[in-house]
């Protein structure tokens, strides 16, 4: 599973779009994903909830394409 949108930069105020892949926990197979290359990958920051077998974080890291600032956000419930 891929989750992806966009998120405003807090140093250049600038909108940046980001991914994350959902690690599965458990299943028979693996299931592969496109990796975008013109967007930031996101990285899991601490707490993480557990939804049809994968386990989805609830805040993320991601670095700005635009200035390269790290960012730490909280992933919005109707993105997952």
């Amino acid at each position: 599973m891929l989750i992806r949108d966009k998120h405003e930069c807090e140093k250049c105020e600038k909108e940046f779009e980001w991914y994350y892949q959902v690690p599965q926990l458990w299943g028979t197979g693996l299931t592969a994903d496109f990796l975008p290359q013109d967007k930031s990958a996101a990285s899991a920051l601490g707490r993480s909830i557990e939804k049809n077998g994968y386990k989805i974080p609830l805040q993320v890291s991601a670095r700005c394409t635009k200035c390269d600032h790290l960012n730490n956000f909280d992933i919005k419930q109707k993105e997952v």
